[in-house]
């Protein structure tokens, strides 16, 4: 049995609010506690973040474009692809300066700066998560509701 990759998106988009309650919450963990919590928001990036992005990329925009290639889905596609590389980038500085800091035993005070650099990527991705949300599942669900009608129909 193969999965429908947009049922993916769809399913991944209903858990991006618990994603970023996660984030906020991660903010919490950049205190006094050191490289233990650092080490948790880098898990929490790479996990929920970059994993993400990448089945967008490798699975659901592929079978998008291949069941719509309209021009309105392919840029909708290319100005989502703009949003990931932009995030990705500056997920991976955030990861490295937090690696850079765990080494080092940074003081509060860089503590505090990779706060709000963490701040504005969970705003970058909000937006991003906004964007897919007007725009990307509607598209999908019609997509899908035209599946599940020739299926019923055959």
């Amino acid at each position: 049995m193969t999965t429908d990759p947009l049922r993916e998106l769809v399913e991944g988009h209903e858990r991006v609010s618990e994603w970023l309650s996660t984030m906020w919450n991660a903010m919490g963990l950049m205190s006094s506690n050191g490289p233990a919590d650092l080490a948790q928001l880098q898990i929490f990036f790479s996990t929920h973040v970059m994993e993400h992005f990448a089945l967008e990329e490798t699975v659901v925009f592929p079978a998008l474009l291949e069941r719509d290639s309209s021009n309105a889905v392919s840029i909708l596609v290319e100005e989502l692809r703009k949003d990931h590389v932009a995030i990705l980038g500056a997920t991976s500085r955030l990861m490295a300066d937090l690696a850079w800091c765990m080494a080092h035993d940074e003081p509060a005070e860089h503590i505090r700066a990779l706060q709000g650099r963490t701040r504005d990527l969970i705003e970058a991705i909000l937006a991003h998560a906004a964007r897919e949300d007007a725009h990307l599942l509607p598209i999908v669900a019609m997509h899908r509701q035209a599946v599940a009608e020739r299926m019923t129909a055959a």
